[in-house]
């Protein structure tokens, strides 16, 4: 049997701060966007009831290392470091990350830290947020004292998860924390100001670092892939429909290329039409990696019109109604890494199920399969020459999936959050671990008997 992944391949999973960590009112944290967001989430769904995460660190490095990942994807609380977002510095906060970050350490995990995964300071934003002409230097600021904190500690930065996400869906749609519905000139003007935050963060970071850093950001989008992969004219036609405008910012164009080439794309900029004047090279960063969040795609074909969709009614769907398309992470890897020229890990994906708790057993078999599909699909496009050196699994234990609340289910370990948040083992940590330790080997063998 051939080598499916490289031998240093990077194997990991992860959690984000306000989703899992609880401890809002532990120290001298300041409140996020997010601590009041309990009329947005599900009733009988509260922000404190969650994985309570700090209170299980032990407990989870423990699982974490039994896994056998070699890579913990964690994210800050800005205001656990800045209370009110810039001025006083929290040493608690500062504390009590080195506590985390020295335990996953002598456990032999490094720490990947997002630096801002959607949790901004509810005092930033009273002064305009992301639209205060100042945020980008406001973030900056937060990203040179996180890196004299933790200098010589931490060598994986990503400075923000998803810009698609918080941006778009908080300010335009307003699904997600702020919940506002700007219009499309602010938002604009919101994505840049972040963006080029990013860009000055990463500068910022490596001007105080004692050891050399490796950036990136975390980018998502749903990938269009080829019906054919085989065929030259429908991966042609792929290409065309990531790069067609289509009046949404949840998409890969806008966000990449600006921070990777330092340049909006002028169908983008010319199909939106309200006057946005932003400098992308601004935003270019001094990044050494691409993040890709992939979790879905939709099928595309060949037509006169350069690109046609496929119909999609026979697709597999997770218990969100997200489509379970394992060909897109072949393309979508292979496109970023073409793209953009950076090596490219995949900083995020996974399924939620309908999961539940049997004689004290999770049977997810589903999701078993998932990553067998998901990760063979991937190894094909290491095969056509891809430079794609790490994969994250979202998420290590169920959270908070922000204003969805705790239904649904991603993890590898079971949140039980009526009884203090006992994690459980879903047989997917079993399959996933095997996994790991035979470096993607097994999963042809395991992927025959799942099927």
């Amino acid at each position: 049997m051939g080598t499916l992944f490289p031998k240093d391949f990077l194997w990991g999973t992860e959690t984000s701060s306000f989703q899992s960590e609880g401890g809002l009112t532990l120290g001298d944290r300041g409140p996020s966007i997010w601590d009041f967001s309990e009329s947005h989430l599900p009733k009988g769904d509260f922000l404190k009831n969650g994985p309570d995460s700090l209170n299980h660190i032990d407990e989870d490095i423990a699982l974490l290392k039994e896994l056998g990942v070699k890579a913990f994807r964690m994210s800050l609380s800005w205001t656990r470091i800045l209370p009110d977002g810039a001025g006083k510095i929290s040493t608690f906060g500062i504390d009590l990350y080195k506590t985390i970050f020295h335990k996953l350490l002598n456990a032999g995990i490094e720490p990947w830290v997002t630096i801002f995964h959607w949790d901004y300071p509810l005092a930033l934003e009273k002064e305009g947020g992301w639209s205060n002409p100042d945020s980008p230097k406001w973030f900056a600021n937060y990203c040179e004292v996180v890196g004299r904190a933790f200098s010589g500690l931490i060598s994986h930065y990503i400075l923000m998860n998803e810009p698609q996400c918080f941006v778009e869906l908080g300010y335009f749609t307003g699904e997600k924390a702020p919940f506002k519905k700007l219009s499309r000139l602010e938002v604009l003007n919101i994505g840049h100001n972040a963006l080029k935050g990013a860009a000055l963060g990463a500068k910022a970071l490596r001007a105080v670092s004692s050891i050399p850093l490796s950036l990136g950001m975390a980018e998502t989008y749903s990938s269009p892939y080829p019906e054919d992969e085989n065929d030259p004219h429908d991966i042609e036609a792929a290409e065309l429909a990531t790069e067609a405008f289509t009046n949404r910012l949840f998409c890969l164009p806008w966000w990449g290329d600006a921070s990777y080439l330092g340049v909006y794309p002028d169908n983008w900029v010319k199909g939106f039409d309200v006057g946005f004047k932003g400098n992308a090279l601004e935003c270019l960063g001094d990044y050494d990696f691409f993040g890709l969040n992939l979790y879905n795609g939709f099928p595309v074909k060949s037509s006169q019109n350069g690109f046609a969709l496929v119909d999609k009614a026979g697709i597999e769907r997770n218990s969100l109604g997200w489509g379970i398309t394992p060909k897109a992470i072949s393309f979508a890897a292979s496109y970023c890494a073409s793209r953009y020229g950076k090596p490219v890990y995949i900083t995020e994906n996974g399924v939620t199920l309908f999961d539940k708790v049997e004689d004290g057993k999770v049977k997810d078999s589903r999701r078993s399969k998932f990553l067998d599909d998901y990760l063979l699909e991937l190894s094909k496009a290491i095969k056509k020459g891809a430079d794609v050196r790490g994969y994250f699994y979202w998420s290590f234990l169920d959270n908070l999936e922000w204003e969805q609340g705790y239904a649904p289910r991603f993890g590898l370990i079971y949140t039980d959050y009526q009884n203090g948040a006992k994690r459980i083992k879903k047989d997917s940590f079993a399959h996933y671990s095997s996994i790991i330790s035979s470096s993607g080997e097994t999963l042809l063998d395991d992927s025959a008997k799942i099927h």
